[in-house]
């Protein structure tokens, strides 16, 4: 099972896990309790939420028929333009080979401006341009139909690399999540002086939230 955003060594290394037999810093392997493969799996899930939190992501993944309503248009260089704002930023270049789209309902069929249309290379400019990071896509309206979920996207997603508090806060959130579970009792015994489990989950909650909120997008249109 593979991971992006965190390694099963980091998250061990953040809660400072202690093998119950030996003493010493604990290795897990697919047999151990918890396992490599149960550690790597709250590491996924931990990756899902900051993806699914923030609308972003720092692996690229489709998004497949996003539906928009278009709304405006707006008048520039003489033309009227419309703005749709994607769900998600970083967004990928619109490459049709991919498995992109930018479709539009004519009133009796979706046509893809990938394929007949041409790309700008700027605000207003040819029949769509992006906005990659702010996640905006401005069509020229041509001979689109005004109405619900009239235009739909298919497009790619992910920035090429990953920041350190990302990378920080899915260690965090899947530390959290070792916590939260029976493991955590056997690396971490009653007997012990160690910091309360619910210290440290609201800890691990308030500073993991903390760094995703300054990347959350908020879908403002």
């Amino acid at each position: 099972m593979s991971t992006s955003y965190a390694t099963v060594a980091q998250v061990v290394a953040r809660l400072g896990m202690i093998d119950p037999n030996s003493g010493a810093r604990f290795v897990p392997s697919t047999s151990s309790l918890p396992s490599s493969t149960e550690i790597a799996d709250f590491i996924n899930q931990s990756e899902d939420e900051i993806d699914r939190y923030t609308n972003r992501a720092w692996r690229s993944t489709t998004q497949t028929t996003e539906h928009h309503t278009p709304w405006g248009p707006m008048f520039f260089n003489y033309r009227y333009v419309l703005q749709l704002k994607l769900d998600h930023s970083n967004v990928k270049t619109f490459t049709s080979g991919s498995g992109d789209k930018i479709e539009y309902f004519n009133g009796s069929s979706w046509i893809d401006l990938l394929t007949t249309g041409t790309a700008g290379d700027g605000y207003g400019e040819g029949d769509y341009w992006c906005d990659p990071e702010n996640a905006i896509l401005y069509l020229h309206t041509g001979a689109m139909v005004r109405g619900q979920s009239t235009i739909r996207v298919t497009y790619r997603y992910g920035a090429s690399t990953i920041p350190n508090d990302i990378k920080n806060a899915c260690i965090m959130m899947s530390a959290k999540s070792i916590i939260e579970s029976d493991f955590y009792s056997r690396h971490f015994p009653s007997n012990t002086d160690h910091v309360p489990q619910e210290a440290l989950i609201e800890s691990f909650n308030r500073h993991t939230y903390r760094i995703l909120d300054r990347y959350r997008d908020i879908n403002w249109l």
